[in-house]
């Protein structure tokens, strides 16, 4: 879900409060520009996040965009080895037959363009090859958080349950709510002239 913080009050008092916490004034420019960067954070957490960097920050400058990101997700790096940990459970327990839904974006992007996708990367990868695995899936995820890269939807498996017109959907991993919001996400995205999954649909009277 994006959030639109550019005319939001309690947005533009947590940038009035970086930048008195910082010594560097707020632009509107500014607001506009952070606004766009973090809009896929609900205000509540970003708040959050300003709150963390005045307290611990001790930079005497303005907090860039991937600073609060950091602050609301982790450190790239910590969440690296978490979520690359999680991957790898979640190949030895489905493999490539089954479809997942990660509830981190990142995670998603990383598997669909650094890997190839769910199925060629289940299908490649073999019990002895875990260390090797670890190492590069964290090296992949941290560019692909800094870069704020994300994919949303859900990863194709074999056996996919959506495409055979099974009513299971896919395996959800991590928090279910955010599963379902990346899915959600997905059908809100416009990917054929402009209109959504849902729009398409409804034209088609399907």
């Amino acid at each position: 879900m994006l959030h639109d913080h550019v005319n939001n009050y309690r947005f533009i008092d947590v940038m009035i409060a970086l930048g008195e916490a910082s010594g560097q004034e707020s632009t509107t420019l500014k607001e506009k520009i952070y606004a766009q960067g973090l809009e896929d954070i609900a205000i509540e957490e970003i708040e959050k996040a300003a709150w963390l960097l005045i307290k611990t920050r001790t930079f005497a400058s303005f907090p860039k965009i991937g600073e609060i990101r950091d602050a609301v997700g982790g450190k790239a790096e910590d969440c690296a080895d978490v979520q690359a940990s999680i991957v790898w459970q979640t190949v030895t327990r489905y493999g490539g037959a089954r479809s997942v839904v990660f509830d981190d974006p990142v995670t998603m992007a990383v598997i669909q363009q650094g890997f190839g996708g769910w199925q060629k990367m289940c299908s490649e990868l073999l019990i002895d090859q875990m260390q090797w695995f670890l190492k590069d899936f964290v090296k992949h995820y941290i560019a692909f958080k800094r870069s704020n890269m994300k994919h949303i939807g859900y990863l194709a498996g074999y056996s996919d349950p959506v495409r055979l017109g099974i009513t299971e959907g896919p395996a959800m991993i991590g928090d279910q709510q955010k599963c379902l919001d990346i899915l959600e996400q997905a059908k809100e995205t416009p990917l054929i002239g402009g209109f959504t999954v849902t729009q398409i649909a409804d034209k088609l009277g399907i």
